[in-house]
């Protein structure tokens, strides 16, 4: 991406933090505060653990689906066929 893209998302980025705690806010906050807030480590950092706890948690409710689909195949026993299939539908047996 070129530098001049970089900036401007990283613009973009910093504009909508500052719109969303207000100039109010940001004021009334230590420099270095607000600075770290408007950075580009804090965000990432707030919603890392978060997001890949619950990352964690969907992939093993998915593998777990899995294992509980395939043992409910293996119990099922051989391979299911219709009686259509064979021309039976409708025959006495």
């Amino acid at each position: 991406m070129p530098a001049q893209g970089i900036r401007a998302r990283s613009a973009r980025r910093r504009s909508a933090l500052q719109k969303l705690l207000g100039a109010k806010l940001l004021g009334a906050l230590p420099r270095l505060d607000a600075s770290t807030l408007l950075g580009k480590r804090f965000f990432p950092s707030l919603i890392s653990g978060p997001f890949r706890h619950g990352l964690i948690g969907v992939l093993v409710f998915a593998a777990v689906m899995c294992l509980v689909a395939a043992m409910a195949s293996w119990l099922r026993g051989g391979k299911f066929v219709h009686e259509e299939a064979h021309g039976h539908a409708g025959q006495k047996v």
